[in-house]
């Protein structure tokens, strides 16, 4: 015969949480049951309803053995649990309905008492039989005050215990139908400490920081501190409480991985592509044609012949012979077709364009035929190929996915608020002491550590974008926490400054930049200035027909700091840049100022004096160098570069930036980001 043991899963705490960035966590409970000898099935309920049915898992059971599991997530139970919360709220409720019928009971009895009171006279009883029953009466009406104002009392106290449980339960996401049954074979009875493990979904962690930083006489502290923290979300319809807290970087989600197995890799001829194939040399076949057909031939038998003209004097470049009819002369350069129905051209690069008759579509000659020589086909057949040319004396990345290699990481310094452990899958945190988090759906913050830093800390500004002044901390992770992205809340003399975030994994030994905000102090004005030249290759010369007309354009831009602060602005750093011109053919861009940049490689630095573009500051670091490239972006190809300069306490700095910009007159260009 088989036992049966229901539990529910609210009357046994959950004992660890382990939280995942896939929108899952694994719950652990332990369930101290007791087996009789024989087979035992024991039913949990009440788990979370966004329990995962494939997930649970038994151990803990001893000399026991185990034959079944199964995971459901049943229907909403309409009997209601004798512990729930809604359960709770119903009996207090009855309660407190009695009280106030106990307490309407009181007054009747006193109306009553005391309209039998008001009814007696002194014909109806003697002076001892009225004492008596007034003193009788005085005591009654005080018993029955007394025990109403307790009842009023007890009764108010039971509406604050419902409206603070309903408020708790109309804040409570999830339900809680899931269910698991469990049947055990014990050879004699027992107790054991059953632990039952599963997932969940709607759970999810991710990291938060709060960096403090101080000043001493108004100058930035070198040493910061930064809070590492984790906000956590669940909506799991499970109340964490008092739980073993450990969040992991692991996804869940991930199908089974496997190794990969190697494929080879052949070359062959590719598939055929547009019909103006200009990459290829030559032309693409756009349809499958019965024949192949050599370069320069129409697939079609040629008119009678009226007037030839070589493909060498036509302006669009085919190769072969243009028939022509002979009441219509061509002149030089100029090309015909005879007098057809255009079709339309299936399949081109060019999109939905007509073919002229005697023009189709051709297969690619080998070997590959020169590109055309003269007319229209040649000019656009230098433009692709010049802008899409790979030079063949570089090497070009191809980027694959690969694995990033792990790193296996010890304690933190100091005494750590978390343990943290990193294996060759993820990335964990043991959060120290127990941590409860509600299921609310609202974000919770744990404390994973306390991490002390070291810091640089300068001023940085970009007037073209912004006139303000920022102060930037620099800050190198040197703990063994891999600190992971996320939002920084950053604090300056407890005083909140900005918030940024941390963009990508910070691996100990790693530096990141952290603002902490404006500084009112450091005033920037900034101002740009232009003229304009024209026949910038012949100036003073008087134009002369068939020959191209030039225009330059001279342009300044200047910033002005002015230092309020009564210190010395070591390291201020005033990013900037020059246009760049995506064709020097037509348009070329000559930098002038600040004198010596152009000739900087990536990541040299040189000395700039007052006569190179800076003004004020004599005696104080004025440098230029080209701004680093992150991601492929910035630096000398995109013409950004930054100033560093030193601007002492009460002083003024002027530094400028010139460029020419020369251009053909007839060509209109803008400026664009």
């Amino acid at each position: 015969m088989t036992s049966i043991i229901r539990l529910d899963a609210y009357e046994h705490p959950i004992n660890s949480v382990t939280v995942f960035k896939s929108n899952k966590a694994e719950v652990a409970r332990v369930f101290k049951v007791s087996l009789e000898e024989g087979q035992n099935k024991i039913q949990i309920r009440h788990l979370s309803g966004s329990i995962d049915t494939e997930s649970a898992r038994v151990t803990g059971l001893g000399d026991a053995q185990l034959f079944d599991v199964v995971c459901s997530i049943g229907p909403i139970i309409e009997e209601v649990d004798t512990e729930s919360t809604d359960e709770v709220v119903r009996k207090l409720t009855a309660r407190r309905d009695l009280l106030d019928e106990n307490t309407d009971r009181f007054f009747n009895i006193s109306g009553i008492m005391m309209t039998h009171a008001r009814s007696l006279t002194g014909n109806s009883m003697g002076p001892q039989q009225a004492e008596t029953f007034f003193e009788s009466l005085w005591s009654r009406s005080c018993a029955m005050a007394s025990a109403r104002t307790d009842l009023e009392e007890e009764s108010l106290q039971l509406s604050r215990q419902i409206e603070a449980l309903s408020s708790t339960e109309k804040k409570k996401k999830g339900r809680t139908n899931g269910e698991v049954s469990v049947v055990i074979m014990a050879k004699k009875a027992t107790d054991i400490e059953l632990e039952l493990t599963y997932l969940v979904r709607n759970a999810t962690w991710s990291a938060a920081y709060e960096l403090h930083a101080t000043t001493e006489a108004g100058i930035p502290a070198p040493s910061v501190s930064l809070h590492y923290r984790a906000r956590v979300t669940q909506s799991t319809g499970e109340d964490w409480t008092d739980v073993k807290l450990t969040l992991s970087t692991a996804d869940m989600d991930l199908p089974n991985k496997t190794i990969p197995i190697l494929s080879p890799t052949k070359i062959r001829p590719p598939i055929p592509g547009p019909l103006f194939d200009f990459r290829a040399g030559g032309y693409a076949q756009t349809q499958k044609l019965p024949q192949p057909i050599a370069y320069g031939q129409t697939s079609v038998p040629p008119a009678p012949r009226t007037q030839s003209i070589q493909s060498s004097n036509t302006g669009l470049g085919v190769g072969g012979n243009v028939q022509t009819p002979k009441s219509q002369p061509i002149a030089v350069g100029q090309t015909s077709f005879p007098p057809a129905q255009p079709t339309q051209s299936p399949n081109t690069g060019i999109g939905a364009s007509s073919t002229p008759a005697g023009l189709t579509s051709v297969k690619k000659a080998q070997p590959t035929p020169p590109p055309p020589q003269s007319g229209l086909m040649r000019d656009l057949y230098r433009a692709i190929t010049q802008s899409s040319a790979i030079p063949t004396d570089e090497w070009q990345e191809i980027k694959l996915d690969a694995p990033v290699s792990a790193q296996v990481l010890s304690t933190a310094n100091g005494k750590p608020m978390s343990v943290v452990h990193e294996s060759p899958l993820a990335l964990t945190y043991h959060v120290d002491g127990a941590s409860g988090v509600p299921s609310d759906g609202v974000p919770h913050q744990v404390c994973i550590a306390v991490l002390p830093f070291e810091a640089k800390i300068q001023h940085v500004t970009v007037p073209k974008e912004r006139q303000e002044a920022y102060l930037e901390a620099t800050v190198k992770n040197t703990s063994d926490y891999r600190l992971l992205p996320g939002t920084v809340h950053a604090f300056v003399d407890d005083s909140f400054v900005s918030k940024i975030s941390i963009d990508g994994d910070v691996a100990p030994g790693n530096v990141f930049s952290c603002t902490l905000g404006a500084d009112p102090a450091t005033r920037i004005r900034y101002v740009r200035m232009a003229k304009r030249a024209d026949d910038a290759g012949a100036v003073g010369e008087q134009r002369r027909a068939f020959t191209d007309q030039w225009a330059a354009t001279t342009y300044r831009s200047r910033t002005t700091v002015t230092n309020q602060h009564p210190f010395a602005l070591r390291e201020l750093v005033i990013r900037d840049g020059v246009p760049v011109s995506e064709n020097e053919k037509c348009v070329s861009v000559v930098l002038r100022c600040p004198a010596g940049l152009a000739e900087l490689e990536q990541g040299e630095e040189c000395e700039v004096g007052a006569k190179d573009g800076g003004r004020g500051g004599e005696g104080k670091k004025q440098s230029v160098r080209w701004s680093k490239v992150v991601d492929g972006k910035g630096g000398k190809k995109e013409g950004l570069f930054e100033w560093v300069v030193e601007v002492g306490a009460g002083e003024e700095l002027t530094i400028d930036t010139e460029w020419d910009v020369k251009a053909p007159i007839s060509l209109k260009w803008i400026e664009s980001t």
